[in-house]
């Protein structure tokens, strides 16, 4: 069964849990800061839900406090994978510390959107660098359980 978050609190992330995804992140593909990937953090309600308005999708922010957008050099062929294995570290280090994480399509749509390409400079995303992926991260405040109700694996032999 798969869990969604529904909501998250409005608790913000301490400084200690900021730090605890940044060595997720570099110590899971083992990259040094400023090679191939790069991540912005979000800590501010009004930014996640100004994405939330260009994504023309209000309230998929599901009010969390932190929004963990990761990046990869364009010109690196692992680069995207390293970003995602890092982006995933993060998640499951935050579980780790019973923080609640959930993927965020709406940024990766907003940030990948070539109508707004120079929201990446904005945010100090250095040029060269696309979008991967993003999570949600805060205190839960409500979920569900989803079950699959459909074949999620194909056999080739």
């Amino acid at each position: 069964m798969r869990k969604e978050i529904l909501s998250f609190t409005d608790q913000k992330p301490d400084g200690r849990l900021i730090h605890d995804l940044e060595e997720a992140a570099v110590h899971i593909s083992g990259f040094a800061p400023g090679q191939d990937s790069f991540f912005v953090f979000i800590m501010r309600p009004d930014m996640i839900r100004e994405l939330e308005l260009l994504a023309d999708e209000k309230g998929a922010g599901r009010n969390a406090p932190l929004l963990v957008v990761a990046f990869a050099r364009l010109s690196s062929p692992s680069a995207r994978a390293e970003s995602l294995f890092s982006l995933h570290a993060m998640a499951a280090e935050a579980e780790r510390q019973k923080i609640a994480s959930q993927y965020a399509p709406f940024a990766l749509r907003v940030f990948q959107d070539p109508s707004f390409r120079e929201l990446s400079s904005a945010c100090g995303v250095p040029s060269g660098y696309g979008c991967t992926g993003a999570i949600l991260l805060g205190e839960e405040n409500e979920s569900s359980q989803h079950e699959a109700h459909y074949n999620v694996f194909s056999y080739i032999q």
